[in-house]
């Protein structure tokens, strides 16, 4: 058997196409990491168009402050002119941007309220301006941390007045929505400490944390929405509940501890869904050796010389099936091995030394690993997949000895999976658990993560995928030991 599965080794190697393959693969490797390093590094002067800027001064130039049908547009309208011509002083990546966005937006609204409604107001106007101003010179100086404890003291004197509310409410309407106020905006408070103790500054640009605490904010805050209804909930909602808990603590993880765990443009996170980017071709390389794999000794005429030897003929199938299986081995660790070296000398090798972290739902904790035990797991969890497909196109080869078929077929499959699944979740199709690709993937069970669809567990998954594998090989054995080879 071993001499038998060697001899295959030696022919699959012997293959242009295999190593044309490899190469082609190599370059897609390399440009993809090359435009995911240089596609995020561009920022230009302006955080807004020209084109846009040209247009909003149009629009106000149209209209008249005085009329009462022009009057709201018009102050919307001046409103948006005079947060580009403020955010036109600084770069689109500057953290500036972000707090005109954020805080200026509204004080300069509030400014041209007073300034140009239709009933003035000149202490109101005068108040609304010196604040203004304040903002400005806090933008000029570089004081992001004002706005922070501005912000900070809003929200602590709202979280005082919600906790005061909170002790003279009897209806427990009232005070379940109270205490979903104090939630939020003890998370609000919460980001805005982070910030002030981690030193971390507002901006669109390249600032991991900022991106953090942001992420965090949202997916905590929508953890309390599903919270407050959890027995209630539908088994998507289930699931969106759980990707958000899951987001919200890992982000937290990286806030308090300093770690850039969750970065994706990083030679790290690009292993880390190595898997999930190019698992295509890792099934390429497994569907052309496993495809050929007997249909190409029919075609050539070679399978005569095969059955000669003092080998029994499901001997014989077996050791080429056993070959496409490791192939499935050497595919990945060729994928994985070229990502590694690449991806480190693009993007560097510091990250690598990140630990990986998950969000374990069965103990509510965070737990981590290092990226060659994630690796593993990921690939045993992928395996099935893998298998299956390889089986498949091993199947076809042997049954219609047509090699473009025996390739095509598992390839479509492949990549018609997911539009199988969803068009099983849309339509609940309760029967669909009983395809092979809802189970094939055991990712979905990592760490008591909840199934595709709902009812389906790990080993009933296992048991439909051997289910399906066995269904595939009897018949393929079936055939090939009954195939008349004298026409051949």
């Amino acid at each position: 058997m071993n001499n038998l599965i060697k001899n295959e080794f030696i022919k699959i190697f012997k293959k242009k196409s295999l190593w044309i393959t490899g190469i082609l693969i190599i370059v897609i490797i390399i440009a993809s990491n090359l435009i995911t390093k240089f596609s995020n590094n561009s920022s230009s002067e302006n955080y807004y168009s020209d084109y846009y800027k040209q247009y909003i001064d149009e629009e106000v130039a149209k209209l008249n402050p005085n009329t009462a049908s022009d009057n709201a547009a018009y102050i919307e309208l001046k409103t948006i002119q005079d947060v580009i011509t403020l955010s036109n002083k600084y770069k689109s990546d500057d953290w500036q941007q972000e707090v005109i966005e954020t805080y200026l937006q509204t004080a300069i609204k509030e400014k041209n309220t007073y300034q140009y409604g239709l009933e003035k107001e000149e202490e109101k106007l005068k108040e609304a301006q010196s604040k203004y101003d304040e903002m400005v010179q806090k933008l000029d100086r570089g004081e992001w941390k004002y706005f922070v404890e501005e912000d900070l003291k809003n929200v602590e004197a709202q979280l005082d007045l919600a906790k005061q509310s909170k002790e003279n409410t009897v209806d427990k309407m009232a005070l379940s929505q109270i205490e979903r106020q104090i939630k939020t905006l003890e998370i609000q408070k919460q980001t805005l400490n982070w910030r002030l103790e981690k030193n971390i500054e507002f901006g669109y640009g390249d600032n991991y944390f900022n991106q953090a605490i942001k992420s965090y904010l949202n997916s905590a805050t929508s953890c309390l929405d599903y919270e407050s209804n959890l027995e209630n909930l539908t088994y998507e909602e289930k699931q969106q509940y759980q990707n958000e808990l899951r987001r919200a603590n890992l982000y937290r993880y990286d806030i308090e501890n300093n770690t850039k765990t969750q970065e994706s443009q990083s030679a790290r996170g690009i292993l880390m869904q190595v898997f999930n980017n190019y698992e295509i071709f890792i099934i390429l390389i497994i569907v052309m050796v496993a495809g050929v794999m007997i249909s190409e000794e029919f075609n050539k005429g070679t399978i005569k010389l095969l059955l000669v030897r003092p080998y029994s003929r499901n001997k014989m199938l077996l050791s080429k099936l056993i070959t496409s299986i490791l192939m499935i081995f050497i595919a990945t660790l060729f994928v994985i091995g070229v990502q590694s070296i690449v991806g480190g000398f693009v993007f560097g090798f510091d990250s690598m030394t990140l630990p990986i972290i998950e969000y374990s739902f069965e103990t509510n904790q965070i737990i981590t690993m290092n990226m060659v035990a994630y690796l593993g797991i990921m690939f045993l969890c992928k395996l099935p997949i893998y298998i299956l497909i390889t089986t498949l196109a091993f199947a076809l080869s042997t049954l219609t000895t047509n090699s473009p078929l025996a390739i095509a077929v598992p390839l479509l499959g492949y990549m018609g999976s997911n539009m199988i699944n969803m068009l099983g979740q849309e339509l609940k199709l309760k029967w669909i658990t009983l395809f092979v690709t809802p189970n094939w993937d055991l990712s979905q069970y990592l760490f008591g993560g909840l199934p595709m669809f709902e009812n389906m567990n790990l080993w009933f998954s296992i048991l439909v995928c051997a289910i399906y594998f066995i269904i595939m090989l009897i018949p393929t054995f079936l055939v090939f030991r009954k195939r008349n080879i004298k026409n051949v």
